[in-house]
């Protein structure tokens, strides 16, 4: 990751990170399903992020890409078990708000236009090969396409911030665009069905509630859309639906933590 340096190095981001029962709990669900371990909520290749805007979502997301990037911090065991973490894991983390669904972005050689082409892309030529058409026509991949694209290996995809996707693609002026947001329910089932049913792959996803940053972009949506787009209310809907009914729910911090995380952030 890019930005600021305590975020994209690895040592100096789990030194000041403190270990919050939830982020705990998400690295140890995540990387125990990995692992084969048996783990409370290992079971479900599921994961959904909730908390309010600040609540430590992000910071929880950073620290299992880290992780399965390779790191290894010297107080590692403040998190998880090394037993947990596998030798080998490929993931491709997606923050929706950044794509650009007109004019595409540059990834690893390929120009995608969707979010399933980017997450593929991250993995590599050969993964998007497997989405190429797909991202072309705007079309979401089925399961057996995502079986081809993670292969053998133990995957972890991340999708953050979707509900600011969905706005952006809902209000677009250009009808091809728009018809993208009514793939994105089916493109969430598919990819959650493979979860579900693969001990290899783990999907962890953060959509906006009435308290996150665009809970607010999320519940207004539908009052943004004029009658002539229902069909794109119903989208977000269907979007918020899936997402529910699949995998296990973990909050990054709690209250009476905040403290604690802001004594180790500031304080040497």
């Amino acid at each position: 990751p890019t930005g600021y340096p305590v975020y994209g190095d690895a040592d100096q981001f789990f030194e000041l990170t403190y270990p919050t029962t939830g982020l705990r709990r998400l690295l140890e669900r995540c990387f125990g399903r990995l692992s084969g371990t048996k783990v409370a909520g290992a079971e479900h290749g599921v994961i959904r992020s909730e908390t309010s805007f600040g609540g430590g979502k992000t910071h929880g997301l950073m620290a299992v890409y880290h992780l399965a990037k390779g790191a290894r911090p010297a107080n590692l065991a403040e998190f998880v078990d090394a037993k947990l973490l596998p030798a080998d894991c490929q993931v491709t983390a997606v923050v929706a708000d950044t794509l650009d669904p007109a004019s595409g972005l540059e990834t690893n050689g390929v120009r995608t236009h969707t979010i399933w082409g980017e997450i593929a892309a991250q993995l590599g030529p050969e993964a998007y090969a497997q989405v190429k058409a797909n991202d072309e026509q705007r079309t979401a991949p089925g399961r057996a396409t995502w079986e081809r694209v993670f292969g053998d290996r133990p995957t972890i995809v991340i999708i953050d911030e979707l509900a600011s996707h969905l706005r952006q693609l809902v209000s677009s002026g250009d009808p091809e665009t728009r018809r993208m947001a009514e793939a994105i329910p089916a493109f969430l089932k598919n990819l959650f069905e493979l979860a579900a049913a693969s001990p290899k792959v783990v999907v962890i996803i953060t959509l906006a509630t009435t308290a996150d940053a665009f809970g607010k972009e999320t519940d207004e949506l539908s009052a943004m859309l004029d009658a002539s787009e229902a069909s794109y209310r119903e989208v977000l809907a269907d979007t918020q639906s899936v997402a529910g009914r699949v995998g296990t729910i973990v909050r990054p911090a709690e209250d009476a933590e905040i403290g604690e995380i802001l004594k180790r952030r500031l304080f040497q």
